[in-house]
């Protein structure tokens, strides 16, 4: 099968962009970028990341696709202000980053290929976890604390999901007779196929990301695709989200909408998404009392800024994070 024309194997991909990709690319070998004057070094760091671009990233959406992302119409405020779902965040592509939209990959689309299923599971995944990842003896992490872990996974929670699965579609996984595991036996979501392809398509497989892989905080703001992100976010005075008055979360009752019901959520998250809240509305504080337009409005659909008085304003080249082929979370 053929790459698709838009793979990022054809970006800049002509003669002379070759030619300075590879000329680039042995100055860095010969001297380090870093050690060449700073606009020498920024020409070959463009070489560099054409190369990475090339040989890492892969896109997805030039593979056979029934159902296209439903844009949402383009406001006055796309130009100037980020939206909920991602869109418009760069305006040469509309959909890419929207929620809901495909992972791209890290390999040549060619290598894009589920095993066959009786070959998934072999080996194991749980005995392979048993005998590489099992902690016989304490390990102390003398570089870094649970603080690094509980970052990584709220950063992790703002950029990619494969959503939340569906019980009836599952691995269960053999145990052996001496493994603690409490239920027999292990079952493993699946990820969701994607509703993009038609039954039967031909063709490396894709995958819907139901987050923004923008670095736009959307755990805390939401603009995803799941029912959890729909979630009121809002206190509606003064551009402030919701938090209680003893400075704590405040979470739905709805096992269905808390984040505290999704697998992976601990302390680490509360603390995190308890410290950015606060943060934010301490920023809408100050940005009231500074400003003489009187106090900030939220827009009308309750979760995005206004083009007004915004902390979350972002110029066109922020908080991009190319997304990626991963497991469910």
């Amino acid at each position: 099968m053929t790459e698709p024309a838009n793979s990022s194997s054809g970006y800049r991909n002509t003669f002379w962009w070759r030619l300075y990709d590879w000329t680039a690319q042995t100055a860095d070998q010969k001297f380090g970028w870093d050690k060449l004057p700073k606009p020498v070094g920024l020409l070959v760091l463009i070489g560099l990341r054409n190369i990475l671009r090339q040989r890492n990233l892969y896109d997805t959406n030039g593979l056979p696709m029934a159902v296209t992302p439903k844009l949402p119409a383009p406001t006055p405020e796309t130009l100037t202000a980020r939206t909920p779902d991602g869109a418009y965040n760069d305006l040469r592509s509309p959909a890419m980053g929207m929620a809901g939209t495909r992972f791209g990959r890290n390999v040549p689309l060619r290598y894009g290929y589920q095993e066959a299923p009786d070959k998934i599971l072999d080996p194991n995944p749980r005995v392979v976890s048993r005998e590489l990842l099992t902690r016989h003896d304490f390990i102390p992490a003398t570089s870094l604390n649970l603080l690094a872990a509980a970052w990584i996974q709220f950063m992790v929670k703002d950029w990619l999901s494969h959503g939340a699965g569906d019980p009836r579609h599952v691995f269960e996984l053999p145990l052996a007779a001496d493994d603690p595991w409490p239920q027999r036996p292990l079952t493993v979501l699946k990820t969701l196929p994607d509703p993009t392809r038609t039954t039967g398509q031909d063709g490396p497989q894709t995958f819907l990301n139901t987050e923004t892989p923008w670095w736009d905080s959307s755990q805390l703001y939401g603009g995803g695709t799941t029912a959890g992100d729909q979630v009121p976010r809002r206190s509606g005075a003064d551009g402030k989200l919701i938090i209680g008055a003893d400075n704590r979360l405040v979470l739905p009752d709805d096992p269905a909408l808390s984040p505290a019901f999704v697998p992976g959520w601990w302390l680490g998250l509360n603390m995190m998404s308890t410290l950015f809240i606060r943060e934010h509305n301490a920023i809408a504080d100050a940005l009231k009392s500074a400003t003489r337009n009187g106090p900030m409005r939220s827009s009308t659909n309750g979760r995005g800024w206004s083009s007004r008085g915004s902390s979350r304003r972002f110029t066109r080249s922020s908080g991009h994070r190319p997304s990626s082929p991963t497991r469910p979370l």
